[in-house]
């Protein structure tokens, strides 16, 4: 072996520092920190054939790029305990060649272990070796040199198939090296039956169908993360041709596969032989039998369901559900893993609870609009099934079976916990959950029907007297019992339509008279202060009182009176809070996790669905809803409004505002031109009769004309002053711009959108609520004061979009606070393990295939 040195201040090879400049890792990686930290150490290394370059669980202190010639890699692991192989001996689980271009070493410098691997020279072979304290370097000022170095988005999606659950990480890295990915439509084949079986596949995410040639009955479908190309596994093995898979396989889906080529599967078997075993693909179908939500459907209906739901490993502690959430899925635990179940009541949280599979959370979801009623995260290692609900409803397309869903043994739970209705609102933000609805209480009720009821005793009085004299009562009832009927109906609509939302979010008030006026206001949740209850004499003996929500804003409190049950509703308000408040600490600790993990190579990579695509649930969805409730929604005007967004929007006021100012002074204009063509031809006349007269009528004409002159410039300044007057919105604050034409003056108030205490709608006429427009203001912490955006169009929608922007913003926030703190992390790591170990930086890596 011939070692020569190549330093920088010689500067007599730019050879090497155009090799290292060309090598495809360093993207992304500022040019002078690459010589700063690697090429001033760099050496060259030549070997001759049949020498060890490195030797698996040598310490790692160089990794070597391979720049000409041929390299076998070896690992070996102790072997599985069999027959073959009673004591467990080593075996080797791995073995290939590599050339030009490869970085031997690159796992241990990835993982910090040592070598993992026994690296020899096929023949001559020229390499330059870095030393791994000049990497570690560069990967602690660029965690993305990690990505570069090794195949991480392939490894990571490996972690998380359940063919490979225990299989070591750095066994994984290996063979992530040789997948190959491809990408197929629906309908296209994969193999057939009489075709060598040299690839095992993975679905990483779609659907496949495996059929016998022979018999149609014996078929399995699979979906995202299950594994195939196991020979005879369908309809068992062909003693003639042992080696052929046997059956076919063809993509049912728009689907995504991994393939493996058998030789390495085999090879890794040896330590780990539950990876050549075909059980996996039925594992998702006999965990289904085994399901109480599913013991309805029959044997097929059951085998068919297996294709649409998604089969994970989850390697590390992973979040699954956060209570709070609307659920999507259910999810099962499956048979020997373990999650750990935590939840929030009225008295605090609860101590976490561990379960062992086989268990289900959320099975809800499947066909209606639930929150989550606990968090729940996956013990390391664990194996799930996860049945997305519009993967769900693609199946239930495909039976044709529309009962299906009413198969399932699934209960709703009772999510209103105070008085209320399961109703959904096109108003309700994504991801936001109506807890509860309140109205008024019934003496609320007899208040508003006391002149109506009146009227019905003066009507029996009327009806009584008109039969003591033998009149025909048809008048009394006419004259006055249709007026108290119409007084009644219009008292039970306008007590119906006045109530107090409660929902995951926030909390809103409604007052609403019919074709008069409308009045909502609402606060979220994480800005409320307090919640307090008031009751009277009479409050107390009939069960009703004012509740009263106090948040940071200058409008003091949004009141509610006759509440039935106040105190029920403050204790759901208070909960939702404490929630609230649990959900964005646990977000902030899931983004410093993820982050981490990110850094450190080592997210996880778990695709949600089997299919593409499908539909959108709306309220109209939810089996609860009467069919009345869900036609009278579908009617709905604000049902059918579909508010897209954009960065910037910028409202202004509604059209019949400029309409009531511009139309008079249109209709005077015309009225003048008709005048002054009338005087056109009373002028052609008199010209030639009477000169006076003709000039009279020409200054009259004159005149008007500079009238109507007048009248288009006041016309176009009043629109411009119109379309000046903006109302914006964007992604951090609101903005209120009044501005006059010709840039003569311009007031303008921006607040920013942390600054929002309360939003408040109102409609305040009949001919508001006819031409939907109104008022919204927004109270703000900031010097300004309250924000009034006039008579804009469609005044719920931008209630709701200021709402929704809001709420971004907050979990926004949450999130970036969540990464501040988290960028201290390393450095502390860092100073840590330098003062501990009194070395070159290192990185901490879980791996449990650890030499």
């Amino acid at each position: 072996m011939t070692i020569n040195r190549i330093g920088v201040a010689t500067a007599q090879s730019m050879q090497v520092r155009n090799l290292i400049a060309d090598m495809p890792f360093w993207k992304n990686i500022p040019p002078n920190e690459v010589v700063d930290l690697v090429v001033n150490e760099t050496r060259r290394v030549d070997y001759s054939p049949g020498q060890v370059i490195t030797r698996q669980d040598d310490a790692c202190d160089s990794v070597y790029y391979i720049h000409s010639g041929s390299v076998r890699l070896e690992r070996w692991r102790p072997g599985a305990v069999t027959q073959g192989n009673p004591a467990g001996a080593p075996v080797q689980v791995m073995e290939r060649t590599v050339g030009p271009g490869y970085l031997v070493g690159r796992f241990a410098l990835t993982y910090n272990l040592p070598h993992t691997s026994t690296a020899t020279a096929l023949d001559d072979v020229t390499l330059l070796a870095f030393p791994t304290a000049a990497f570690e370097r560069l990967i602690y000022r660029y965690p993305s040199l990690r990505g570069n170095l090794t195949p991480q988005a392939t490894i990571n999606r490996l972690r998380t198939m359940p063919l490979f659950a225990r299989v070591g990480l750095v066994s994984l890295s290996y063979l992530a090296e040789e997948v190959t990915k491809t990408s197929l439509e629906k309908g296209v084949a994969i193999y057939t039956h009489d075709q060598p079986a040299d690839r095992l596949y993975l679905v990483e995410r779609g659907q496949v169908e495996l059929v016998h040639p022979r018999r149609a009955d014996e078929r399995s479908k699979l979906g995202t993360g299950n594994a195939f190309g196991f020979p005879g596994s369908i309809g068992g093995a062909n003693p003639n041709s042992p080696h052929e898979y046997g059956h076919w396989a063809r993509a049912t889906a728009t689907t995504t596969l991994f393939s493996l080529p058998w030789e390495s599967i085999r090879c890794l078997a040896r330590r780990y032989p539950h990876v050549a075993n075909s059980a996996i693909q039925e594992k998702c179908l006999e965990t289904i039998k085994k399901i109480a939500v599913f013991e309805k459907l029959d044997e097929p209906q059951k085998r068919n369901l297996a294709g649409y739901c998604t089969f994970q490993h989850i390697p590390q502690h992973h979040l699954i559900m956060q209570q709070g959430d609307i659920g999507d899925s259910m999810w099962v635990l499956l048979e020997g893993s373990r999650a750990v179940l935590s939840a929030l009541d009225n008295s605090g949280p609860l101590p976490p609870v561990p379960v062992d599979g086989l268990v289900y959370f959320g099975e809800p979801a499947l066909i209606a609009t639930r929150s989550v009623n606990s968090t729940i995260e996956s013990e390391p290692s664990s194996l799930w099934l996860r049945f997305h609900w519009r993967d769900f409803q693609a199946y239930v397309d495909e039976e044709k079976d529309a009962s299906i869903p009413d198969k399932l043994n699934i209960r709703l739970p009772d999510e209103l916990t105070v008085a209320g209705t399961a109703e959904q609102y096109s108003w309700l933000a994504p991801g936001e959950q109506m807890i509860s609805l309140t109205r008024r209480h019934w003496l609320s009720l007899l208040q508003k029907l006391q002149l109506s009821l009146i009227g019905w005793a003066i009507t029996l009085v009327v009806i009584v007297a008109l039969n003591l004299a033998d009149h025909s009562v048809w008048w009394g009832i006419w004259l006055a019992g249709l007026p108290s009927s119409l007084a009644m109906a219009w008292g039970v609509l306008d007590h119906l339509n006045d109530y107090f939302i409660v929902t995951n979010q926030r909390v809103i008030q409604q007052e609403k008279v019919i074709l008069t006026s409308e009045m909502r206001r609402e606060a979220l949740l994480e800005q409320v202060q307090n919640v307090d209850v008031s009751t009277s004499f009479w409050g107390k003996f009939f069960g009703y009182g004012l509740v009263s929500v106090f948040t940071a804003g200058a409008t003091g409190s949004i009141d509610f009176d006759f509440v039935p049950k106040p105190a029920g509703l403050q204790a759901s308000i208070f909960r939702l809070m404490t929630e609230r408040k649990a959900r964005y600490r646990a977000e902030g600790r899931l983004e410093i996790q993820n982050a981490l993990e990110k850094r450190l190579g080592l997210a996880v990579d778990l695709p949600s669905r089997v299919l593409t695509g499908g539909p959108r649930r709306t309220s109209t969805d939810d089996p609860t809803l009467s069919w009345w409730r869900r036609f009278r929604q579908y009617l709905s005007v604000d049902n059918q409004i579909e508010w897209s967004t954009t960065e910037r929007i910028v409202w202004h006021k509604h059209w019949f505002v400029l309409a009531r100012q511009v139309v008079p002074l249109v209709i005077i204009a015309l009225g003048l031109l008709v005048l002054m063509a009338g005087g056109g031809f009373v002028f052609d006349f008199y010209q030639r009769a009477d000169l006076f007269v003709a000039q009279t009528i020409l200054s009259l004409e004159l005149i008007l004309g500079f009238v109507v002159l007048v009248l288009l410039v006041v016309i176009a300044w009043i629109t411009a002053d119109w379309w000046n007057d903006t109302y914006e919105l964007t992604n951090d604050r609101i903005i209120d711009i009044e501005k006059l034409p010709l840039f003569l003056a311009e007031e303008r108030k921006e607040a920013q959108l942390r600054e929002i205490q309360d939003i408040r709608l109102e409609i305040s006429s009949p001919l508001e609520m006819i031409l939907n427009y109104g008022n919204v203001v927004v109270q703000t912490a900031a010097s300004q004061g309250a924000f009034t955006f006039d008579h804009v169009p469609n005044p719920r929608a931008v209630k709701e979009e200021i709402n929704r922007r809001v709420v971004e913003w907050r979990r926004a926030e949450e999130r970036a606070r969540a990464r501040a703190q988290m960028q201290d992390l390393p450095d502390w790591f860092e100073m840590y393990r330098r003062l501990e170990a009194g070395r070159e930086p290192t990185r901490v890596v879980l791996d449990n295939d650890a030499p």
